[in-house]
């Protein structure tokens, strides 16, 4: 019996010391103990929720000191300076709990660390499509980070992050300064500003057309700007023409005007309503007035004086020395030098206006030579109006959106055409015009313009003939209807789309004579031989007008020559083809207009301008002095081929006991390179040449 009941004892305690092992304390002690954490970390930490004792499961609960360091979730986050953060674990199981905390130490950022946290924060685009959000800070704990933005061209990406887009995508530097705890870091982010969509650059170039709400005035309407096309329509053509021409009303009249946009498929109209209105008598009289010219010329014979003009206006004519310059007109050459100023008052229903002249009785002194080249520094300031000079070039002043200057008169020999250019810098939204006019026998042509002209624009040439038939200008060529020329006289018009745009700058005008009979003797000694390596260019490689492109071309060469290139500018690298586009005459619908090829080459930077030469001898002596030319040449080619105008670039000459040869590079060749017998270019040269100084 006592055996049994000691059997029994044990079980008892066998079965509490089992129950003693699996009890709740036991339990939590064994999970807390399987629950360890590093005492150093950066990373974040995998707190477990729940951990298995011997299949008891028990739940755990964490607690952080500090959740901006270590959240509950065990997400580490670096702070600025070195932290120390507690975690409370709490470990559940039947009803019983106990705690167990970890000491842990995160370490604060390094600066690459931290350099790369916040790239990571601000997340910036390599590629820019809209506005950016730049915050100015960044909240890291207690701490704050302050960014201080500086972009490389505020112009396309500003400061705060709004973009101005152009028209092609454009490569902006946007510079982070992080500034914290006494210390900075920086960061560029090299960003691409993408360019405008089609339908954004319609709209951008619809907001630089200004159409005015009235006007009595032509009406500048632009077909194409920036590459977009623009088809106008009007509702009353003969009101305003699809060209912007107003026709003068007896009535107020409302016209609508309607563009059609339209660039790489997309598409866009827009309508303005625009008063065309009748003009006032003071500017009927105005019109008159500025249609009235005779200001700052040298008188040698009389002076036919108008005393009826359009819109039955009515003047009379007073001078201020009538023994010089009597009011009817009479010139009196016994005064000769003698400054006398002429005004005409003009009379309509009740207005009056007034214009004075002022004239010099003329000497017997004139210009001796053939070719007048008067350079802006020698401008006379008298003349200037609405313009300055700045750095020898003449500009607008700085709140004119057109100016001008008037030459003196300029006496010359006798001549029977000529050839005016200049040379500017100038673009789509700053333009120069250059007019002329000439004096055939005591009585003066109107002023021929050779039109307002820019870089860029579709140019168009005009040919004209004066009211009075003295002269024409036929393309690029002053004519002398009947007779001969004995001066001129030439007016330079700057003008700018808005004052945000810049000024024109003219750096010369030049005037060059066809005076018959005329000798230009040269007494330099000149070498036999002289060859400049001026680039080789053949125009026919160019699709569709390779064979009419033979004056660009050979700007091209001697721009080429100067340093310049333009291969960037065309797609397959035909550089002639880029600087024909600028050159061409779109009025007269040719690629060899004189003028215009001289002022695309002064375009970029040099002075240019077509001059008439008397003389091989005067070549060889430009050649050796100044430089190669380009010439126009027509006839037989010797023997190659015919032409009825041609341009070649005369790079030098060679003479020898046989023979004398002139070397060029002729556009229309294979080889370009050529050497025509001094006889066949003599035969073939039409005495003109582009000169690139």
């Amino acid at each position: 019996m006592k055996k049994v009941v000691f059997i029994m004892f044990l079980l008892l305690v066998a079965l509490v010391g089992c129950n003693n092992q699996n009890s709740p304390d036991n339990v939590l002690k064994k999970a807390s103990d399987l629950v360890t954490l590093p005492s150093t970390t950066t990373e974040n930490l995998e707190l477990p929720s729940t951990v298995n004792v011997d299949n008891q499961i028990v739940s755990i609960t964490w607690e952080s000191s500090n959740q901006a360091v270590i959240t509950n979730d065990g997400v580490v986050q670096q702070m600025l300076t070195n932290q120390a953060v507690t975690l409370e674990a709490t470990f559940s199981y039947e009803n019983k709990t106990t705690i167990k905390r970890f000491n842990i130490d995160i370490p604060a950022f390094t600066q690459e660390e931290l350099l790369q946290y916040l790239l990571n924060t601000l997340a910036i685009p390599t590629t820019v499509e809209s506005d950016l959000t730049l915050p100015t800070n960044i909240k890291l704990g207690n701490d704050e980070i302050n960014i201080n933005w500086s972009s490389s061209n505020q112009d396309i990406l500003t400061n705060t992050g709004v973009i101005n887009k152009q028209l092609s995508n454009k490569n902006v530097s946007l510079t982070a300064s992080f500034s914290y705890l006494n210390q900075t870091l920086t960061h560029t982010f090299n960003l691409t500003i993408s360019g405008m969509t089609p339908l954004e650059r319609i709209n951008y170039v619809a907001g630089q057309i200004n159409i005015p709400t009235s006007t009595k005035t032509n009406i500048n309407l632009p077909t194409l700007i920036e590459r977009v096309g623009i088809v106008w329509e009007s509702s009353n053509p003969s009101i305003i023409s699809e060209n912007g021409i107003v026709s003068e009303v007896d009535k107020e009249i409302l016209i609508t005007l309607t563009a059609n946009f339209s660039y790489l498929g997309e598409k866009k109209t827009i309508t303005y309503q625009i008063k065309v209105l009748p003009l006032t008598p003071a500017e009927k009289i105005q019109k008159v007035l500025d249609q009235v010219s005779f200001s700052n010329y040298v008188l040698f014979d009389n002076l036919h004086l108008q005393t009826s003009f359009q819109y039955g206006i009515i003047g009379t004519w007073t001078s201020s020395n009538p023994n010089a310059l009597s009011n009817e007109g009479i010139v009196n050459r016994s005064y000769a030098g003698e400054k006398v100023i002429l005004t005409l008052t003009l009379i309509l229903e009740g207005e009056t206006m007034s214009k004075t002249f002022e004239f010099t009785i003329g000497s017997n002194d004139a210009f001796p030579y053939h070719t007048y080249i008067e350079r802006a520094q020698n401008f006379v300031l008298k003349n200037f109006n609405n313009v300055k000079l700045e750095n020898n070039k003449l500009v607008l002043e700085n709140d004119a959106l057109i100016g001008s200057y008037e030459s003196n008169v300029i006496e010359t020999n006798e001549f029977v055409s000529a050839v005016a250019s200049w040379s500017a810098l100038s673009g789509t939204d700053h333009t120069v015009e250059l007019l002329v006019k000439v004096l055939v026998n005591g009585v003066w042509s109107d002023y021929l313009s050779y039109q307002p002209w820019g870089l860029g624009l579709q140019n168009k040439g005009k040919d004209q003939t004066s009211s009075n038939n003295v002269a024409k200008l036929d393309d690029d060529i002053i004519v002398i209807n009947n007779g001969k020329a004995s001066a001129f006289q030439f007016k330079v018009v700057l003008r700018r789309n808005n004052l945000t745009s810049p000024s024109p700058k003219v750096s010369l005008v030049c005037v060059t004579l066809e005076i018959p009979n005329y000798e230009y003797p040269i007494e330099a000694d000149l070498p036999d031989f002289i060859d400049y390596d001026v680039p080789k260019l053949n125009q026919n490689i160019v699709p569709q007008i390779g064979n009419s492109i033979c004056s660009p071309t050979s700007i091209t060469m001697l721009l080429k020559y100067k340093g310049h290139s333009f291969i960037q500018y065309d797609e397959d690298e035909y550089e002639h083809r880029y600087i024909a586009n600028l050159a061409k005459d779109y009025g007269n619908n040719i690629f060899g207009n004189w003028v215009y090829n001289t002022v695309t080459a002064s375009a970029f930077g040099h002075d240019a301008y077509v001059k008439r030469m008397y003389s091989f001898e005067e070549l060889m002596y430009h050649l050796q002095t100044v430089g190669p030319v380009a010439a126009s040449v027509k006839g037989n080619m010797q023997g190659l081929y015919t032409t009825n105008g041609h341009l070649i670039v005369v790079r030098g000459y060679r003479i020898t006991s046989t023979i004398t040869t002139v070397i060029v590079n002729d556009p229309n060749l294979k080889d370009v390179y050529f050497e025509y017998n001094l006889d066949v270019f003599l035969n073939v040269w039409r005495n003109i040449v582009y000169v690139i100084e």
